[in-house]
């Protein structure tokens, strides 16, 4: 009985294909990994008193920042945004907010072009080995991002 039921299993096509996607999806998780990467910022303190912390808001190329829902919030000048895909264009800047909730403008726009490079704020190509591009501080900004890196 059971090496009749063996048998059938192995000429049932469907069960066949169940088992092959199956172990192709297992040899895949190890590549879905590789293709994550991770961007640490660092930016300048802010010196306010009421000071309360910082929000760091992602944006894929073409979109608009979502300012409702932050993808990083926290007290540190620091922080580390995961699980972005390697092949993505994406764009991140900082704001301070204080105690009463209230917001700053933006900091100097991080760019991430994936695999595919990066390029300055006129779109031309500065590396095309991958990383981040951090835009100029204006006359305006004495504060902002000085350090991206991307692992």
């Amino acid at each position: 009985m059971y090496r009749k039921s063996f048998i059938l299993r192995l000429l049932n096509p469907v069960a066949n294909c169940s088992v092959l996607l199956v172990w192709l999806s297992l040899l895949a998780l190890p590549f879905a990994a590789l293709a994550s990467v991770e961007i640490t910022l660092v930016w300048d303190a802010n010196n306010e008193p009421e000071l309360a912390g910082y929000r760091v808001y992602c944006r894929e190329d073409a979109q608009d920042y979502d300012y409702d829902n932050p993808s990083w919030e926290g007290a540190e000048t620091t922080c580390t945004i995961s699980e972005l895909d390697e092949t993505t264009h994406y764009y991140l800047v900082v704001r301070a907010f204080d105690t009463s909730n209230n917001e700053s403008g933006n900091s100097n726009e991080v760019s991430y072009q994936g695999e595919y490079g990066y390029q300055d704020a006129e779109g031309a190509d500065v590396d095309a080995g991958g990383g981040c591009f951090i835009a100029a501080l204006n006359e305006k900004r004495e504060k902002g991002v000085t350090s991206c890196i991307v692992h």
